[in-house]
């Protein structure tokens, strides 16, 4: 299946597999798919964490802290795929030039998959498994190590991906990703907790 092999290879070979996801007619749609099941899965932790009775650092937005995460469960999927959008665009336009090649849907494609492969993998399973079998003190613990490298393993994979899309060098790729996620970075830090 065409969708496992991209999410091996945006793992192991992620140019390569941004590639072949470039000229692939399915490859938004498998994008979408990996962005929905991670962002329901990120859905479902913070469930796990109000079945805990567990209560998020500061928050301001104007809900009951005890219930915080009942509902950062159901507006956290719809946020982050607005965010992946957002990002992507952001992206898009940032590297836009006469010579860019690409178009914004096979941004959005690439970038799916390097936002969702890498918070799965260092953002999802991390804090799946710490709030499974330990507790919160231990998440506040490691949530700064595992965080920062999800940061540079995504931040690495959407410049690889923006580079293969649009034909631009690596460095500029990092430092319009960089400016992008700089700019959505208040948003998600609002919301999710």
């Amino acid at each position: 299946m065409k969708l496992c092999k991209y999410i091996i290879g945006t793992i192991i070979t992620p140019r390569k597999t941004f590639e072949e996801i470039l000229h692939d007619e399915k490859g938004k749609k498998y994008s979408f798919i990996t962005m929905l099941v991670w962002c329901v899965l990120y859905g479902l932790n913070c469930l796990q964490l109000y079945f805990k009775g567990e209560t998020p650092w500061p928050i301001w937005i104007n809900i009951p802290v005890d219930q915080y995460y009942l509902w950062e469960s159901f507006f956290l999927p719809p946020l982050n795929l607005l965010l992946w959008v957002l990002f992507s665009a952001l992206i898009y336009l940032f590297s836009d030039s006469k010579n860019a090649k690409g178009t914004f849907e096979q941004v959005l494609s690439v970038i799916g998959f390097a936002w969702s492969i890498s918070a799965f993998f260092m953002f999802f399973l991390p804090d799946f498994i710490i709030m499974t079998f330990y507790n919160k003190q231990i998440f506040n613990l490691l949530l700064p190590v595992y965080g920062s490298l999800y940061f540079v393993w995504m931040i690495f994979l959407c410049a690889l991906g923006l580079k293969t899309v649009r034909q631009i060098n690596l460095f500029k790729s990092l430092l319009i990703c960089l400016i992008a996620f700089i700019i959505i970075f208040p948003i998600g830090f609002t919301f999710i907790r």
